[in-house]
């Protein structure tokens, strides 16, 4: 079935919503498409995903979401649905690098 994922501009800051669990490499790489599209426009200071209710994020968006803070240093943020996946977060140590929140989504 796959993800529902919309992007949305808020003034400076874009926000890509993904629905639905991440689970397979078709779903990675439309969050990874999405992210690339907009760091190419470049308009736009902040990028949100908001991952509303997955309980688990693939190795793979973990490590572009890596690779595009630490060394394309785009300026990304998360905001977790789901207490289970801001938990796999903190405990990978991941929470801080990838500005997680923890939100009601």
């Amino acid at each position: 079935m796959g993800i529902r994922l919309d992007v949305n501009i808020r003034g400076e800051v874009t926000v890509v919503s993904v629905g639905g669990n991440i689970k397979s490499s078709a779903d990675a790489s439309m969050i990874r498409s999405a992210i690339q599209k907009i760091a190419e426009e470049g308009a736009e200071e902040e990028i949100v995903l908001e991952i509303k209710d997955s309980f688990i994020i693939t190795s793979s968006v973990i490590g572009f979401l890596v690779k595009f803070i630490s060394k394309d240093k785009l300026n990304i943020s998360l905001e977790i649905g789901n207490p289970e996946l801001y938990t796999m977060l903190e405990e990978m140590e991941l929470h801080r690098l990838f500005r997680a929140r923890k939100v009601a989504l």
